[in-house]
């Protein structure tokens, strides 16, 4: 289904079934487990998820005017984008995470390819590990790379047993196998996409390190 967003006074068409349907999961996460009080898609422990009407950028410093934020993390502005071309965001659109507090590094990682690698990223290893890509890429690739790892364990960041549950629910329900890919996958994402990325005015070219 489409719609119509507005970016700047842009018209924006969206075409993002997956996203529909991922985000309207309520009915079938409570039936699934009756007995917790579980809001999708909050369950995975992000702070925010925005319905796809009310998409909007991220407005920090650092967040590309050609994206459209979808989800933040509740920690230091980190948020979740979708990279917009030719006044289009689908499917196959890049997903950018922006960190406005990493002054030592890049604000901005290319974090997946399309929305789909996103979701078989994030459902397997949480979100805590794909924001490490923003600060501690290589660890962060190790850890994709060791499959016996269902979910980085790293201080409060545990997910519990039913974030576990949850996750690998949904995984089967949308047909979402998990995902990994290499460190050279990631340099090539970054190669590819941060190069397209249209920053706000007074950005400079020392935040865009990789």
């Amino acid at each position: 289904m489409n719609k119509n967003l507005t970016l700047k006074h842009q018209n924006i068409e969206a075409s993002l079934p997956l996203y529909n349907r991922f985000f309207k999961l309520q009915r079938r996460v409570t039936k699934q487990f009756p007995h917790e009080n579980i809001q999708w898609p909050g369950a995975i422990g992000l702070a925010e998820w925005n319905s796809l009407s009310k998409l909007k950028n991220g407005g920090y410093y650092c967040t590309p005017l050609n994206s459209l934020a979808f989800a933040w993390t509740g920690t230091d502005g980190e948020h979740f984008s979708f990279l917009v071309r030719n006044a289009k965001i689908t499917e196959r659109s890049p997903i950018i995470l922006t960190v406005p507090t990493n002054y030592d590094g890049t604000c901005n990682i290319v974090v997946a390819k399309n929305f789909r690698t996103f979701l078989r990223l994030l459902l397997r290893y949480g979100w805590f590990e794909l924001t490490e890509l923003g600060y501690q890429p290589q660890n962060a690739i190790q850890a994709f790379l060791e499959s016996s790892r269902v979910f980085i364990q790293q201080q409060e960041k545990k997910p519990n047993v039913v974030q576990r549950e949850v996750c690998a629910f949904v995984s089967g329900l949308l047909d979402l196998p998990p995902y990994f890919y290499t460190e050279a996958e990631f340099k090539s994402l970054q190669q590819k996409y941060i190069p397209l990325l249209k920053m706000p005015e007074g950005y400079t070219a020392e935040h865009r390190r990789l």
